[in-house]
């Protein structure tokens, strides 16, 4: 099982649908989950070549912006609570939010980085 299915199973709840990619369409409030890539790390004392990583992209499709901020914070809570049992991520950031005019959603996003 990779870390994108223990994450949808470990973040279900009421009323929240969790998708693995980019919703195409969005009925309620909705939690997409996705890899991405991280930012390069710094060359240092003369290193070659730089160390890139995974990262777990965080997306919630939100009627009310408040209430998608609210789910992103319970998110947060959710997976750093999770990291020490189930998956070796943290928290990296919050991206900037956004509105969706396609699905006419408020998009709120976070960013974890992803330990092999």
């Amino acid at each position: 099982m990779n870390i994108l299915e223990k994450l949808k199973n470990y973040l279900a709840r009421d009323g929240v649908d969790v998708v693995c990619g980019k919703p195409q369409t969005v009925g309620g409030t909705t939690l997409a989950l996705s890899m991405g890539d991280g930012d390069d790390a710094e060359n240092m004392l003369g290193d070659v070549g730089c160390i890139s990583y995974q990262t777990l992209d965080v997306a919630v499709y939100a009627d009310d912006y408040l209430q998608g901020y609210d789910l992103l914070l319970s998110v947060k809570q959710a997976i750093t609570a999770a990291e020490k049992t189930t998956v070796k991520i943290s928290f990296k950031r919050y991206c900037a939010s956004g509105y969706d005019e396609k699905l006419g959603k408020h998009v709120l996003t976070s960013q974890y980085k992803i330990y092999e």
